[in-house]
This record gives structure tokens, C-alpha cells and sequence, in this order.
């Protein structure tokens, strides 16, 4: 998948496809302790209004000409206008304020942003799901542990400094070295060294055969940044630094980030069409929606699976759908009893009906998960499939010790999401059928984040529900990332001191996954191994992972050029709006 020089690595075995409806493409307490009289109630939002959307065109493009942009309101940053001088802007509803907006720091939402505000040594594709060309082209690959990059000539920041080997170099360096890198283990623990050969070429080591390191170098953690702006005090709040088609105005925390045209860009993502660009925090998604045909906004980007079907058909609005990479996860800390016993997990996994949860919830914009990656991925084996056998359940608690008089009970902290907490309920009364009893414990983003990043003392329970996204899409990031003992989103405990152990996933994992993620035979060569892989993982689970689901965004008639991609990291370059 990352490929050698020569090629472009893809993620993908088939691009943007069709239905009748869509084109595809620390103190004494513990953390819990602290947090345990925080967490925010259940509420549930309520119902959008009825309507309809119309097809949209091939490869899931939303197309026409580049041109300006209809007047937004300037009193409210309101969509379909300008704010004088023939000013366009595009605005955006989106689901939540970022995380962080400092490229090293897991930035939640705010990673769209940064991919239009910043270039890495490659970049990815408009779906998200290739590794193309970013600040240097694929680098040359005498062997597989170095990778010599040439940056482009004439690409420069956004004050107008060009991009030299050095600014990669300190790059990487601070990804390595600042204590506050969120994935800075990863690269410290495979990168050897970060050399200027001059000033536009830069040679990088890994210590052993690393493949998914051009997919790295492709994504959000090795944006290419400089120093002097990295070191002001205020950078990733009021100071950012980048090179892509926009530069970031201004981030009013809880209500919008602004971004304008970079005078200075010569971005490889291109020219960017539209002057302005708002991204509107807005959690609720009925209000977002209503904002959308209030006129307010002109984009909405994920909005509830239910208001979808609403759109068909209609001549005002648009959708554009890409089968994605989130994964609906229900994680087991294996290290808490009973979750240490691989018959309670397998029983959990056997009382729930994933195809139910996709009907009911994702009304036919998602797919139920069998092995361990989406439908659309190299590796995926359409032939593993997750049972749903309640009977095999019972049998399976009986052998555990759980019966009637001692039923099997447990807390479950559940993403405090509409969409996860109606998930946890319909799993509640599915688990309910062959005796067991889950509370649901809501749990905000962040504070889920931190919980389950902890040890067990950290866990409101020995269950939690949240999302992941493999936003690369590699095979190590479906797999290794998650399920192996140093996979730094390992949150089960797997294989881990104190955690379930099964040394022979650990072999296997590390032994498929080194070949993996080459592209081409290598590839090929591996499926079986990967598929073997998530048929044993299927059946001593640390974890279930229950549904891939689709992106889905809905626009105004005048917004061109848009395309659904991963995690929805749309690349607005070429976006434009009609007059």
C-alpha cells in the first residue's frame, strides 16, 4: 500500500461506485474518580424536517466550472453570499469544535482543517485513500530502510519563505522529541535519522523495513511546518504554520474556524477557488440541517443517518457518499475479570446482531465488519463472517460460570454520540435476551479518550464503545495499531502485561504485518496470513468491531467540486461555488 518510489501506493481495490441513489467513490483519585460525577446525561435530539435529494454525478463529484461565490451573511457568517467586494466564502457544519489545531497533537475534527492548510512530504488523494505527491514527489528507494525525498521547487510557506530540507528536518525532529506528540512513539520507535543532503533534498532512515512509512509521510502528524512559527508561544491557538491552498484567520473556540486564500500558497493540493472558507461548530445535528435550508450554511458535513433519505430527489440540495474507514467498536479490558476469559468476550460477540444494529441505525449507509478491514480494502476477506447465535451465547456464559442465579453484568462506557448510545441500547436489550445486563455509562469525546488510554483503575467499567479511524487505511493501522502489544491504539489490554494473552496473534500479527503494506504482489502474498489473522482475533476477541460506516455530506445546489472522502478530510482546493 505505501509502495516504493516507482508507484503510487493505494489503499483502495475500487474507487467511487454507484447506487440508485449515490456515486460512491495525579493525585491520590484516579482519572474515573475525577471524572466520575462529570459525565453528561443521555439526551436525544430531535427529528429534522422531510426532504429530498437529488443524484449526484460521476465519482461522487460534485462538478461544474470554478467561479464565485453566492453572498454570505456577513452578521451571522450565514452560506450563499459574499461579504462585499465580491468576497466568496463556503461555510460548513460541521459536528464539533477541533481538538487541537497543532498538527502533532490528535487534532479530532480539526485534522480537516490542517489538510487544507498544510502539505506533507506526500499527500493523499481527494478520497483520502492513495498516497500521491505532496512537497517532494515519491522519493527514490535504493533499499528498504531509505527513502531520499527532492522537495519541489517553488513551494513556499504562507509568509512567502520557501521550504527547504532543514524545515523537514526540524519537522521531523520535534515529532520525535515534543513530549506532547500524540503519536510521537511511533516514529521514534522505526525512524533511524532525518538528513539534508542540501538544501532540497532530505534523506530518511528507518531502522528495519517499515512499509507503511510513505503512508506516513503522507498524513497528518508530518505536515512540513517551520520553526520560527512553531516556537511563537501562541502557535495551534492564534499562530499556525503551513503551506496549504488556505491559511488559518482566525479559531473562536466553541463557534467557528475562518480560513482564508494564501496569497503565498503554491500548494501541490492546487489553487484554492473560494476566498473564504467558515467551519461552523454545530453539535446538534437537527440544527445543522436546519441551517442548511435556512441558508446559513451551504455545507453539512455527516449529518444523522435517519435525515438522509430526506434528501432524495431534491433540487436543492445535494449528497455525496464514500464507503469510509470508521470502525464501531465495542473494547474489552481484558485485563478486568470476567473480560480476562475469552468465553465471556466470544459470548458478548454471539448475543449481538451486527446486520440489526446497521439496519436500524445506519439505514443502509453502512456495513456490517466481519474481518478486520472495510469492503473496499485490499486485504478484506468477504468470506469471515461474525456470527449471531444467542443459543451459542447461553452455552458459552454457562461454561464461564454465568447463568440465571449468577447473571453476567457488567458497565459499559458508551461515546456520548445519538448514534453510539443507540447502538449501546439496542445491544443493552440484545445482551438482555441470553441473560446478561449492560449499564450504558455515556462518556464524552475527550474524556473517553483519556479513560480508555489509561490502566483499569482509569475505567468506569471493563467495557467501552467509541470509534476508531484508520485514516490511512493501511493493513497496520486495521490490525497491528490496535491489536498488538505495542499497538499504540491498543486499548484492550491485548497481549499486554496483566491483559488476555495469545502469543500466537502476537507472532502472527508481527510476521504478517512486516510484509504488508508494499503494494503489488507483496500484497497479495500476504492476504491469506491477514485473513488468518482475523479469524483468530474473530474468535478470541479483545474487541468487537461491529459496523463500517459510510461518509456522507449534504450541500447546497451551489457548492461545486466537492467530494466525499475518509473521515470526511475533504480537499477544498477545488471546491467552488456557483453563481
Amino acid at each position: 500500500m505505501c509502495g516504493h518510489a516507482t508507484s503510487r501506493p493505494s489503499c483502495s481495490k475500487a474507487g467511487w461506485r454507484t447506487t440508485r441513489r449515490h456515486w460512491w467513490p495525579t493525585s491520590g483519585q484516579t482519572r474515573a474518580d475525577r471524572l466520575r460525577g462529570d459525565i453528561v446525561a443521555r439526551e436525544r435530539t430531535p427529528a429534522g424536517y422531510g426532504l429530498s435529494r437529488r443524484r449526484l454525478l460521476q465519482g461522487g463529484l460534485v462538478a461544474g466550472a470554478f467561479a464565485v461565490s453566492p453572498t454570505l451573511l456577513a452578521a451571522c457568517g450565514g452560506g450563499n453570499g459574499s461579504g462585499g467586494s465580491g468576497t466568496s466564502r463556503l461555510t460548513i457544519a460541521v459536528e464539533g469544535d477541533p481538538h487541537s489545531l497543532n498538527e502533532i497533537i490528535d487534532p479530532g475534527t480539526g485534522i480537516r482543517i490542517l489538510n487544507n492548510t498544510q502539505d506533507g512530504l506526500l499527500n493523499r488523494s481527494v478520497d483520502y485513500r492513495e498516497v500521491v505527491p505532496g512537497i517532494s514527489d515519491f522519493p527514490e528507494q535504493p533499499d528498504d530502510v531509505t527513502y531520499r525525498f527532492t522537495i519541489r521547487e517553488g513551494i513556499t510557506f504562507h509568509n512567502g519563505d520557501p521550504v527547504t530540507a532543514e524545515d523537514v528536518v526540524y519537522t521531523f525532529d520535534r515529532l520525535m522529541t515534543d513530549e506532547t506528540a500524540s503519536f510521537g512513539a511511533l516514529y521514534r520507535d522505526n525512524v533511524a535519522s532525518v538528513e539534508a543532503e542540501d538544501d532540497r533534498t532530505v534523506v530518511i532512515t528507518t531502522n528495519e523495513p517499515f512499509p507503511i512509512f510513505l503512508s506516513l509521510c503522507s498524513g497528518n502528524h508530518t505536515k512540513i511546518v517551520q520553526r520560527e512559527k512553531v516556537e511563537d508561544p501562541g502557535y495551534g491557538v492564534s499562530v499556525w504554520s503551513g503551506t496549504g491552498p488556505y491559511e488559518i484567520v482566525e479559531w473562536a473556540r466553541g463557534e467557528q474556524v475562518t480560513l482564508r486564500k494564501a496569497e503565498n500558497a503554491n500548494s501541490p493540493q492546487g489553487e484554492a477557488q473560494v476566498d473564504e472558507v467558515v467551519f461552523r461548530a454545530m453539535p446538534d445535528p437537527a440544527a445543522r440541517l436546519a441551517a442548511l435550508r435556512a441558508g446559513q450554511v451551504d455545507a453539512v458535513i455527516q449529518p444523522a443517518y435517519k435525515d438522509i433519505e430526506q434528501f432524495e430527489d431534491s433540487d436543492e440540495f445535494q449528497l455525496t457518499e464514500l464507503e469510509s474507514a470508521d470502525q464501531t467498536l465495542m473494547v474489552f479490558k481484558t485485563s478486568i475479570p470476567p473480560f480476562d476469559q475469552r468465553d465471556v468476550r466470544k459470548a458478548v460477540s454471539l448475543a449481538i446482531n451486527r446486520q440489526a444494529l446497521v439496519d436500524d441505525f445506519f439505514h443502509g449507509h453502512a456495513t456490517v465488519a466481519g474481518d478486520l478491514y472495510p469492503s473496499w480494502h485490499w486485504a478484506h476477506d468477504p468470506s469471515i463472517v461474525a456470527e449471531h447465535d444467542p443459543a451459542g451465547a447461553r452455552d458459552l456464559l454457562a461454561d464461564a460460570g454465568f447463568d440465571e442465579a449468577n447473571p453476567l453484568t457488567f458497565t459499559c462506557m458508551v461515546l456520548q454520540d445519538q448514534l453510539f448510545l443507540d447502538q449501546a441500547t439496542a445491544i443493552q436489550a440484545q445482551l438482555r435476551e441470553v441473560g446478561v445486563e449492560m449499564e450504558i455509562q455515556p462518556v464524552e469525546y475527550s474524556t473517553l479518550s483519556g479513560m480508555t488510554a489509561g490502566g483499569p483503575e482509569d475505567w468506569l467499567g471493563p467495557v467501552a464503545m467509541f470509534r476508531i479511524t484508520p485514516i490511512r487505511g493501511t493493513a497496520y493501522e486495521f490490525s497491528y495499531y490496535q491489536y498488538a502489544a505495542g499497538g499504540p491504539l491498543n486499548r484492550s489490554d491485548f497481549n499486554k502485561p496483566g491483559g488476555h494473552q495469545r502469543p500466537d496473534i502476537q507472532e502472527l500479527m508481527e510476521e504478517t504485518i512486516a510484509e504488508a503494506d508494499w503494494g503489488g504482489e507483496r500484497d497479495e502474498a500476504a492476504k491469506p496470513a491477514l485473513a488468518e489473522l482475523s479469524r483468530m482475533i474473530l474468535d478470541d476477541p479483545p474487541q468487537l468491531l461491529l459496523n463500517y460506516w459510510n461518509r456522507v455530506s449534504v450541500l447546497t445546489d451551489e457548492v461545486q467540486g466537492w467530494s466525499s472522502a475518509v473521515f470526511d478530510l475533504i480537499q477544498l482546493a477545488p471546491v467552488s461555488m456557483s453563481d
